[in-house]
């Protein structure tokens, strides 16, 4: 990705993001569950609060789909949070129906 390798480092957790997802797609399961597991631990040093939840939501998916269903929870949990955190009420709403919940969704 041209435009990380310049240095933006504004743009270093998408990169990782785009990684993960990719290995994800290829079926490096093993290795993306650990892109996604070290991109949710370093999100507190993500800038903006939108990438932060699309961190989560996108590791929450990861994890959803292998089956691994509490992990999948509590990445859908802090997707969530930073969703309300950043004021985005209906992606707040879309993460919890991600996740497949029995809770009151117009919370």
């Amino acid at each position: 990705f041209k435009w990380a390798k310049l240095g933006n480092v504004n743009c270093d957790h998408m990169v990782s993001l785009i990684e993960a997802e990719t290995a994800a797609m290829e079926g490096a399961i093993d290795k993306a569950a650990t892109m996604y597991n070290d991109i949710t631990i370093d999100s507190k040093d993500i800038p903006y609060l939108q990438d932060r939840a699309l961190a989560y939501e996108r590791a929450g998916l990861f994890f959803k789909e292998i089956k691994s269903d509490v992990i999948a929870k509590q990445h859908f949990n802090k997707a969530q949070q930073y969703y309300a955190d950043w004021g985005a009420k209906a992606k707040k709403i879309h993460a919890l129906q991600q996740a497949c919940y029995n809770a009151d969704i117009t919370q």
